[in-house]
């Protein structure tokens, strides 16, 4: 029980963070340091979530534990999305230090397309969570190809 309780925890957090930047973006769209940092939170809480959603997996945790860390997973793949929309006019403006590459630029459509494919990829890890079938690495992993795709295969981020 103590474990689901930082999942509850971790998805109030994650969704009360989506809201935070989804009211900021309202009143910055055309901050491109904020928005910029903004991704940047939306990134970090999706590392944050996979990794307790991996961790719960590999624990063997309950299912209602595993369900909340999807839950929380899908929440925070779901504002990348949305944030992704207002960061197509930071381009060249933001002083904020980043890890993502020029080629996100170059190839935007691909890069929105994989934010999408991500989220669509926690939907089928949280239905599959839902079901009390989520339950090997495996799965984990096929849903999250392209979190691997922007890291690696397409060189959207510097290492």
């Amino acid at each position: 029980m103590k474990f689901y309780s930082k999942f509850k925890t971790a998805t109030a957090v994650v969704g009360i963070s989506m809201l935070m930047v989804m009211g900021q973006q309202a009143t910055a769209m055309d901050d491109a340091d904020a928005i910029v940092k903004e991704r940047q939170v939306v990134m970090d809480n999706i590392k944050n979530t996979v990794g307790a959603l991996s961790k719960a997996v590999k624990s063997g945790a309950s299912s209602d534990e595993i369900l909340a860390a999807a839950d929380a997973f899908l929440a925070a793949t779901a504002s990348s999305v949305t944030i992704a929309a207002f960061e197509t006019n930071t381009h060249g403006k933001s002083t904020v230090k980043t890890t993502a590459t020029e080629k996100v630029w170059s190839d935007w459509d691909r890069f929105e397309q994989a934010l999408v494919d991500m989220e669509n990829g926690a939907k089928e890890i949280q239905m599959a969570a839902a079901g009390g079938t989520l339950n090997s690495e495996d799965q984990l992993g096929v849903a999250l190809k392209e979190c691997g795709f922007c890291h690696r295969s397409a060189g959207y981020r510097s290492r």
